[in-house]
């Protein structure tokens, strides 16, 4: 990312992740059951360096392009915030009674329980994965998996013992009518997106907005807090867009705290041990990306050497759950 880029992110008012394209689907935004959020003003004066990325000198030496994106940032950015304090409230559980924190600064302890341990063929594993923060001081969670599908993401794997002793990952399945949903539009940039689409009213960008925040994962956890990841079942993107059309909510969530297991037909007949892996650890550059840096946006080696080590210091590490142990009977 170029110098300018980072230092712009830094200096807004708000804690932001620059992502581009941002892929949008539109079933949260476009829900007919919710009302849209109005948006915050960003912070005022004197809580941070700038209260409108535009104050920064640098904004002006950038392109166009990453202008439009800093400032779709900077306004999406309340709306992230306010989902990060409702993702709290329903997804954070608060330090037992005694708790005390490991003298180590982060440290996690991921825990895995399966509904059964003993299911059928053909039928889903249903199961639970909590993260709890028993370091002594607090850490910042943005991993989507806690949100989003019930298997696995970025830097939450699942790793499984097969009952032929082979080690490797669940598959997803695979999905044969992952087509557009009539009558919603994909955003595949949403600030060039909404600026060029003028019958977009106000209460529409307020919920693409939304739905933006609902997507994303922000959580602080406090030591001693547990995270629980939300409960999920698949749905069809059939079944979701005719939902959406009826006025239902295109994706549902089932009932109590469980997470389906959503993998294709590998689960035979046998006993399968699986765990959850969580490794955010960024790899070292390569010479090559180096070179790239350094032709094209001008860097040095000491500070492509230097933003690694800093996300390195950001990071969680590497953190292994609980073995479960799964028997699938004819």
């Amino acid at each position: 990312m170029n110098r300018y880029v980072r230092r712009m992110v830094r200096s807004l008012p708000h804690r932001a992740v620059l992502i581009a394209p941002l892929v949008f689907w539109g079933f949260a935004a476009c829900k007919k059951t919710n009302p849209p959020v109005a948006a915050k003003s960003p912070a005022g004066p004197g809580t941070h360096k700038y209260a409108d990325i535009r104050e920064n000198p640098e904004f002006a030496k950038l392109s166009p392009r990453l202008q439009a994106s800093l400032l779709e940032v900077q306004a999406q950015s309340p709306y992230d915030e306010a989902q990060a304090v409702e993702d709290r409230r329903e997804m954070v559980r608060p330090a037992r009674a005694g708790f005390k924190p490991d003298p180590a600064d982060k440290k996690i302890k991921m825990t895995l329980t399966a509904q059964k341990t003993m299911i059928r063929k053909g039928d889903f594993l249903w199961y639970v994965l909590e993260l709890q923060n028993v370091g002594s001081k607090p850490i910042r969670i943005t991993e989507p998996y806690f949100k989003g599908t019930g298997i696995d993401s970025h830097n939450i794997k699942f790793r499984m013992v097969f009952p032929n002793g082979n080690v490797g990952g669940p598959t997803r399945p695979i999905v044969f009518d992952d087509l557009p949903c009539p009558g919603l539009k994909l955003y595949s940039n949403l600030g060039e997106d909404l600026a060029k689409d003028a019958q977009l009213s106000p209460a529409v960008q307020d919920g693409i907005r939304q739905g933006m925040a609902m997507g994303k994962m922000d959580v602080t956890l406090q030591p001693g807090e547990t995270l629980a990841a939300r409960p999920w079942g698949y749905v069809s993107p059939s079944e979701a867009c005719a939902r959406y059309h009826r006025g239902e909510e295109p994706h549902p969530r089932p009932d109590g705290p469980y997470r389906q297991f959503w993998v294709d037909s590998m689960f035979k007949v046998g006993s399968y041990r699986i765990k959850a892996v969580f490794d955010d650890l960024p790899r070292p550059p390569s010479e090559e990306s180096i070179q790239t840096m350094i032709k094209k946006y001008g860097h040095t080696r000491d500070e492509e050497m230097k933003d690694y080590q800093r996300r390195l210091g950001k990071a969680l590490g590497h953190w292994e759950s609980n073995e479960i142990r799964v028997e699938v009977v004819p």
